[in-house]
């Protein structure tokens, strides 16, 4: 699974939909908890309004909430400037569900920087 999500996050000449389509098939995919925390970093480097959405599905997961909600911020930071609606908006959402107030402090900061 490592060396799928690798190759995924290098592939320059794919389309966004097409790297987010194989990262949905690996989650499927994914065996245990530490193969979706995989899939998850891997999703995190992308910058898509679709990408946000993928992660931000997996924020109610306990499991995976920690990787989720680095998925959000990170998609939500590289996307900002392009999308600054939707980067808010899940960024808001962070802030007020988190129970990590270093991950608070950091969605607040690039929240600030999106203002």
């Amino acid at each position: 699974m490592r060396g799928y999500v690798e190759l995924n996050k290098k592939d320059n000449q794919g389309s966004p939909v097409t790297v987010l389509e194989r990262y949905k098939l690996a989650m499927q995919m994914a065996s245990d908890v530490n193969e979706k925390r995989m899939v998850l970093s891997g999703v995190g480097t992308m910058n898509t309004t679709d990408a946000l959405a993928m992660a931000k599905t997996y924020l109610i997961d306990e499991s995976l909430k920690n990787e989720a909600e680095a998925a959000v911020m990170q998609i939500a930071r590289n996307m900002g400037r392009e999308h600054p609606e939707a980067s808010k908006k899940a960024l808001q959402e962070i802030i007020a569900t988190t129970q990590n107030e270093m991950t608070k402090r950091n969605a607040q900061r690039i929240l600030s920087w999106l203002n």
